[in-house]
């Protein structure tokens, strides 16, 4: 089974935006870590491999931005703020992803993780993911 969100920039931004109750939290990670740049478009992708346990799913969150140079620039950033505390969430990213991979394809940076299929849902358009935001 594979399931796609396709949002256009300024929703993919809202959608995976960290609340304002966290937004001191979200600002620090990014003082450690690196800045987030706005995007393009954003998508998002699961694909369930079928049965249970911690590499059931893959769930991919990708972004496109206005040029190649910033694309690369903001791969590592992303993948750094893909583990640790889950900001805007409770408990750590890698209680729901695991084993994050950063893509650069041209202006598209691409986030894969492994995920099991009986985790939180993060296929819904909202809800804090401070490595998919703007």
């Amino acid at each position: 089974t594979d399931t796609v969100l396709l949002q256009a920039g300024s929703l993919g931004c809202d959608a995976a935006a960290v609340p304002d109750t966290d937004r001191a939290a979200a600002d620090a990670v990014q003082a450690r870590k690196g800045r987030l740049q706005a995007y393009s478009f954003a998508g998002r992708a699961l694909t369930d491999r079928g049965g249970s346990g911690a590499s059931a799913q893959t769930a991919t969150f990708a972004m496109t931005f206005d040029d190649v140079s910033t694309a690369r620039e903001q791969a590592p950033i992303r993948e750094r703020l893909a583990t640790g505390p889950f900001i805007g969430r409770t408990g750590q990213v890698e209680d729901e992803l695991r084993d994050p991979s950063a893509t650069v394809d041209q202006a598209t940076v691409a986030l894969s993780f492994d995920r099991s299929a009986d985790g939180t849902v993060l296929m819904l358009g909202t809800g804090a993911l401070l490595f998919a935001a703007c």
